[in-house]
């Protein structure tokens, strides 16, 4: 194999692993039908960038897992359950 080939092989195998990582990250998102069918295809038919666009524009809002996300405790702030007191 030419290294040619093996370059194009590369950055054809690339593409179509960051178009699914695309379209996976959005099966992830809740938005109307009409939004997702945009998404994906930007995803899928803009090759490079689209992808990268899809994951960093974070379209819809996250779809519920059923469990409760941990409470985040803004640094210099003590949560409730870990205060402790010196004395």
């Amino acid at each position: 194999m030419a290294p040619e080939d093996l370059l194009r092989l590369l950055l054809l195998l690339t593409v179509i692993g960051m178009a699914t990582l695309a379209l996976l990250y959005l099966r992830q998102r809740r938005m109307p039908p009409l939004d997702a069918l945009a998404w994906v295809l930007l995803a899928v038919l803009l090759p490079i960038l689209g992808p990268i666009v899809v994951i960093a524009m974070r379209p819809g809002r996250p779809a519920s897992r059923g469990f409760p996300r941990p409470a985040r405790v803004v640094p210099g702030q003590h949560s409730r359950k870990t205060a402790k007191h010196p004395f």
